[in-house]
């Protein structure tokens, strides 16, 4: 009975580092990486994934505290708010040649 336990737990690794090899291997055929430079690879996704977080952390914090303050606008339906989307938006684009 305890060997079919420990097989039990000993076998699900064994396909996660057989995906790894598959992976590596992939990686290397296709994009002719080593080990290290995937490593990077991640870590900068990683790092570049945290600072989206942050920022659309700090967007959505920004929101709550005009919302706080009453800074807002209703619309009466979503029509209306696409009209007022679509000025903003001509607004910038026309304003975006100024600087």
């Amino acid at each position: 009975m305890r060997c079919a336990k420990l097989t039990a737990i000993v076998r699900p690794s064994a396909p996660l580092f057989a995906r790894r090899r598959r992976i590596g291997s992939s990686l290397q055929f296709q994009f002719g990486k080593n080990a290290s430079e995937v490593m990077r690879e991640g870590l900068r996704l990683v790092e570049n994934r945290e600072v989206e977080e942050a920022a659309l952390g700090a967007a959505a914090q920004l929101g709550v505290s005009a919302l706080d303050r009453g800074e807002f606008k209703e619309f009466a339906d979503a029509s209306s708010l696409v009209a007022h989307l679509n000025r903003i938006g001509d607004e910038a684009i026309s304003g975006a040649g100024d600087t």
